[in-house]
């Protein structure tokens, strides 16, 4: 019956890795610096940037409705901050163990980090030098490339071989 089974079923198709744009709002309380407009380009080509009020009720409503997923708010003296200590906080609301938010706060840590080690050890960089070596570096990517020898279809018999085996057991033990 097992055996049956087995080569009677259609193979499984296997979804493959997409990545999805998220819906982010970025409300921006800082003056509208070369800093901030390259970060936010940098943050929209990989998301959905939608448009949230300044309000902690639209903000809720925001999040609730899935307008957007994550919300980062940059913080009035944000570029000066940042310029002088190479770090500043930036607040931010998400959707509690999303995760298009683990993926925003790696886009968000990858441009802050490579900025501040600019700041660091290039002290006297003007903002447009700063946002451009920054979204230059960040741009590479990298191709990958999985070796596998398997055959979707082994895969998806083996794996209906297993989920009737059980029964045919069973009826042999009774």
């Amino acid at each position: 019956v097992t055996t049956i089974f087995n080569f009677s079923k259609q193979p499984e198709k296997i979804a493959g890795f997409t990545e999805t744009e998220c819906k982010v709002a970025i409300i921006n309380n800082d003056t509208d610096t070369d800093f901030v407009s390259g970060f936010m380009d940098y943050i929209g080509k990989k998301t959905e940037l939608v448009s949230v009020e300044n309000d902690r009720e639209s903000i809720q409503d925001a999040l609730f409705f899935k307008k957007a997923e994550y919300i980062l708010i940059i913080p009035d003296g944000f570029t000066d901050g940042f310029m002088a200590d190479g770090y500043a906080n930036l607040e931010k609301v998400a959707i509690p163990d999303s995760t298009s938010s683990v993926y925003v706060d790696m886009m968000v840590e990858s441009f802050m980090s490579a900025a501040s080690l600019y700041i660091e050890y290039q002290p006297n960089i003007t903002l447009p030098d700063l946002v451009n070596m920054v979204k230059s570096d960040l741009s590479e990517e990298v191709q990958v490339t999985l070796n596998d020898n398997r055959t979707v279809e082994n895969l998806a018999n083996f794996s209906q071989f297993f989920n009737f085996a059980f029964y045919t057991n069973t009826i042999i033990l009774i």
